[in-house]
């Protein structure tokens, strides 16, 4: 008897970045006021046959900024390990990057692009080779009055 694979499948997507100002805010936003803290928050999803086979993996999530012109460039926030736990072939995360205030962590007033990073890790901490990225392309830190 001849051995036939089924055919595997894999597709992911990543939300637009959404910035908000404070946990209960629903209002994105593209200002940030650089003396309160804010969230950068993201969603993923993955479908196909191959979700099954990456329970239990993780995606870590890096937000990162770079500066239009000189100014901080690094990453904000902690980078946050999320476990892929599938139901059947999707799996659909909100991840939600919890970001200090700009001015005490060194970012100056001006405008930034934000990139948000994902990369898959097994549970022993070695890298899978599945990776994606999502940009919010101009965000502005402020001085509030």
């Amino acid at each position: 008897m001849p051995f036939q694979p089924q055919t595997v499948t894999l597709a992911g997507t990543i939300s637009p970045v959404v910035i908000v100002e404070s946990a209960g805010q629903q209002a994105p936003t593209n200002i940030i006021d650089r003396t309160k803290p804010y969230i950068v928050r993201v969603t993923v999803s993955l479908t196909g046959s191959l979700v099954p086979f990456l329970a239990g993996q993780h995606f870590i999530t890096v937000a990162r900024v770079e500066s239009i012109g000189g100014g901080f460039e690094g990453n904000i926030g902690s980078p946050i390990a999320t476990v892929i736990t599938p139901v059947g072939s999707s799996w659909t995360a909100t991840i939600d990057i919890v970001c200090p205030p700009a001015g005490p962590a060194g970012i100056e007033e001006g405008v930034y692009e934000l990139v948000v990073l994902l990369r898959t890790f097994n549970v022993a901490g070695t890298p899978l080779g599945l990776t994606g990225y999502q940009s919010l392309e101009y965000i502005e830190f402020y001085n509030a009055p």
